[in-house]
């Protein structure tokens, strides 16, 4: 069997760090799935050199930290093929028969930088990882649906780690960085620790703060005007509302540590 190269096409252009690194995100992943036939007939399934997939933004609180999520590196998708048909890279399927495709990436370098220069003295809270790559299997196999060609059994294996680079603390709330669109199933595997929740619940965490200080009288001597503006409102919904209802697995943790953190999880669409 060989292999085909998909490139990927949002890493290509890679973006120039601004500020102050502050952690490395290195991950890499790989999916599969089944192609099945329900024609009585053979056909070829070519398989695209190019795969587009979609950046998507998460809102963050009004007080984070700016951030700047950054590519490293340039990183690419591989396929195996096991023919070549009228000079196109793909793979024969059978009447009434399916075949196991693998995509699988090269490793994927991110790095998450702030702005270190502050005008004012400011109350300085967990960074955000905003930015999450997602997978849509029904745009990349969408004229098959047309030609009778079924997608089914996909799942996605993704491990990678986070290390804090150019300061003595890392206060971080990470979203997993690649999912699939609306996923079925999710199931962690590292870090083994109590330290998961979804991003959802992490956001209605701190409107549930905020509700809890607006009943708190503003002339209250103990707590500060201020602080009646809690920092963590996020400045509005996420990006769509399939992906805010959608729940994100989501790291939260606080390190002095050099070393990284590794997490990998697999995810069933």
């Amino acid at each position: 069997m060989r292999k085909i190269t998909l490139f990927l096409l949002f890493l290509l252009s890679l973006g120039a760090v601004n500020g102050l690194v502050i952690a490395e995100v290195n991950y890499s992943f790989y999916f599969t799935g089944e192609l099945v036939n329900n024609n009585p007939y053979p056909v070829f399934i070519g398989l695209p050199y190019k795969i587009d997939f979609e950046e998507k933004s998460l809102s963050v609180p009004k007080s984070a930290l700016e951030v700047d999520i950054s590519k490293a590196n340039s990183s690419l998708l591989y396929t195996y093929y096991e023919a070549n048909f009228n000079g196109i890279k793909g793979i024969w399927l059978y009447p009434y028969s399916s075949k196991k495709i693998i995509i699988y990436s090269e490793p994927i370098v991110k790095q998450v930088s702030v702005s270190d220069n502050l005008t004012e003295y400011s109350i300085i809270g967990p960074v955000v990882y905003n930015k999450i790559d997602v997978i849509n299997l029904h745009d990349i196999f969408k004229n098959l649906r047309y030609r009778n060609v079924e997608i089914k059994n996909f799942k996605m294996y993704v491990s990678g780690y986070i290390k804090k680079e150019n300061t003595e603390t890392l206060s971080i709330i990470f979203p997993i960085p690649v999912m699939f669109n609306r996923y079925s199933q999710f199931f962690k595997i590292k870090p083994d620790l109590d330290i998961w929740t979804t991003y959802d619940k992490w956001y209605y965490h701190q409107i549930k703060n905020v509700e809890r200080l607006e009943e708190i009288k503003s002339d209250d001597p103990l707590i500060p005007e201020s602080n009646i503006d809690n920092p963590l409102i996020p400045k509005g919904m996420l990006i769509q509302s399939s992906y805010y209802m959608q729940k994100i697995p989501t790291i939260y943790y606080t390190t002095s540590s050099d070393e990284p953190l590794e997490f990998s999880y697999v995810m069933y669409k």
